[in-house]
């Protein structure tokens, strides 16, 4: 089996409470929450979401080439707070212009397209609806976080 190759890019997330079951409004018009615990319904949301991409996640919108087999995003915690994940897989080592390139994807990808839409995707909790937002104003690319 061939060697795949991943890299992983760490982008500021928010998480909003509709409490009220209000349809959608936009985020500025909900109480901003932490998160954390909705980790695992927030990822399965996102799989949910793109299961009809074929594996390949966001990766059919990003034009690589034979270099990328997929790019999913997610989201992880990490020193007590919840961030969003971009895993990028290929099947070669990505060089260092691969990575700048999928930096300045990120920041279009999840600012204007893909985060933009999956934050109008209700998830359902006890509590209400959340909206998570990977398009949370001007993406920072955070740096790889130390493992709890």
């Amino acid at each position: 089996m061939a060697k795949i190759y991943e890299h992983k890019i760490y982008v500021p997330v928010g998480v909003y409470l509709n409490e009220d079951d209000r349809p959608y409004v936009y985020t500025d018009e909900l109480r901003k929450i932490s998160g954390v615990k909705y980790r695992d319904k927030i990822n399965e949301a996102i799989v949910d979401y793109l299961s009809e991409t074929e594996g390949t996640g966001l990766a059919d919108h990003f034009k690589v080439g034979e270099k990328l087999i997929s790019m999913y995003p997610s989201v992880e915690k990490h020193n007590r707070r919840l961030v969003g994940v971009l895993t990028f897989k290929g099947k070669r080592k990505f060089t260092k212009n691969d990575i700048v390139e999928f930096e300045c994807w990120a920041e279009i990808e999840c600012g204007a397209e893909w985060g933009v839409h999956f934050e109008e995707v209700p998830i359902k909790t006890k509590q209400g609806n959340i909206y998570v937002s990977f398009s949370t104003g001007n993406i920072i690319i955070l740096r790889p976080p130390i493992r709890e």
